[in-house]
C-alpha cells in the first residue's frame, strides 16, 4: 500500500474545504464518501479533517449560500380553496 502523499491543490485550500463541506451537506455522503471522491482525484484527507471542516465552516456556508436563493414568488394572484 502507497503512503499517503502529500496534498499538492491546484486550487486554493479555503475553496477546496468549501467545495468538500459542500458535497457533504448537498448529496448527504458520508465523510469516508467524500474522502474517497477526493483521493479518486488525486487529493488525501482524512474523513476526520472533513468531519472538522463540516462542523466548523457548515453553517457558514449555509447562511452564505442562503443569501443567494431566489425568494418564493409571489405572482399576485389569489386562490380561494373551499373544503
Amino acid at each position: 500500500m502507497l503512503a499517503a502523499l502529500p496534498i499538492v491543490a491546484t486550487a486554493p485550500l479555503p475553496r477546496l474545504s468549501a467545495t468538500l463541506v459542500w458535497l457533504y451537506f448537498r448529496f448527504a455522503l458520508s465523510y469516508r464518501n467524500v474522502e474517497e471522491m477526493m483521493a479518486a482525484r488525486g487529493i488525501t484527507f482524512t474523513d476526520e479533517t472533513i468531519c472538522k471542516w463540516c462542523l466548523k465552516f457548515g453553517h457558514t456556508l449555509l447562511t452564505s449560500y442562503a443569501a443567494h436563493l431566489p425568494g418564493p414568488e409571489v405572482s399576485g394572484t389569489w386562490v380561494r380553496c373551499s373544503y
